[in-house]
């Protein structure tokens, strides 16, 4: 499971994994003490505060995988700005890693998004007929 992660990011430190009947929580934070300030460029280790995201990564033995990252918020006191730090494994707002969509769009190009729903469901992912067409019309366009 570490390796797994690792392979997902090597900026990735695991703190606690958690495993039910059909998930495991995987409760995580990023390694770096600081980033660059999107605005400024200056390299910022205040952090303003922190939060928790729920993202879904590929299943591991037919169980659904969470990844619970702890997000900071950082304030550059240079130009006053607060921002996000970036997960490079998932775009801000995601519910998914980027290797999961990479995974079902893979899984259902030659298949009907009904169909693909199905078998992904069996197979740990959590996934919505709305949300493998949302995933096929972006990459079609």
């Amino acid at each position: 499971m570490k390796s797994t992660l690792k392979q997902l990011s090597p900026h990735i430190s695991i703190d606690k994994i958690q495993e039910s009947d059909d998930a495991i929580y995987v409760y995580c934070h990023q390694k770096n003490s600081s980033t660059v300030c999107p605005k400024c460029n200056e390299k910022i280790s205040s952090v303003h505060s922190i939060h928790s995201r729920k993202i879904q990564d590929l299943p591991v033995q037919g169980k659904t995988v969470f990844l619970m990252p702890e997000v900071r918020h950082f304030h550059c006191r240079k130009c006053n700005l607060i921002f996000t730090e970036e997960l490079e494994y998932a775009s801000k707002t995601a519910h998914k890693t980027k290797r999961l969509t990479e995974f079902i769009l893979d899984h259902s190009c030659s298949i009907s998004s009904l169909t693909s729903q199905s078998t992904l469901n069996k197979q740990g992912v959590i996934v919505k007929k709305s949300t493998i067409c949302a995933y096929q019309k972006k990459r079609c366009s």
